[in-house]
């Protein structure tokens, strides 16, 4: 069956090996952005509450989550099949709104955590130039 990598789309993705079982191999993942036809940006979902996760996106199609800290650049090689719904046959596919909210959490983690890296590159480099002055 032939399918369009779309994104907001779900798919089942090899993620290859990963340091946490449950997202290693294939793994059901939210197609985020393409970068051009080989690159695209993941996000691994997971069917299990994430109660302690702070990162995280409720994906209201299927009630899946987004893990934010999992997000992967992987080759569009990597994708297997798309996600189907059982009752309709259709390609499971984010609304418009559902993927701007996510894109929307999502940058607001990144720029959280680019922050926190470049204050503690800052005082890393302070810490250095007090023990060389």
């Amino acid at each position: 069956m032939e399918y369009k990598i779309i994104s907001g789309g779900i798919y089942l993705v090899n993620l290859g090996k990963h340091k946490n079982p449950e997202f290693s191999s294939p793994h059901y993942c939210v197609i985020v952005k393409s970068y051009d036809k080989e690159l695209l940006l993941c996000l691994p979902t997971t069917s299990k509450e994430k109660l302690n996760e702070k990162y995280i996106f409720k994906i209201p199609e299927d009630g899946s989550t987004c893990l934010f800290k999992h997000a992967k650049f992987i080759s569009n090689k990597r994708i297997l099949k798309p996600l189907y719904n059982r009752e309709t046959g259709q390609q499971m596919i984010l609304s418009n709104q559902h993927l701007n909210d996510l894109l929307q959490n999502f940058q607001r983690f990144m720029a959280i955590t680019c922050n926190n890296a470049l204050q503690g590159n800052k005082q890393s480099l302070e810490s250095i130039q007090k023990q060389i002055a």
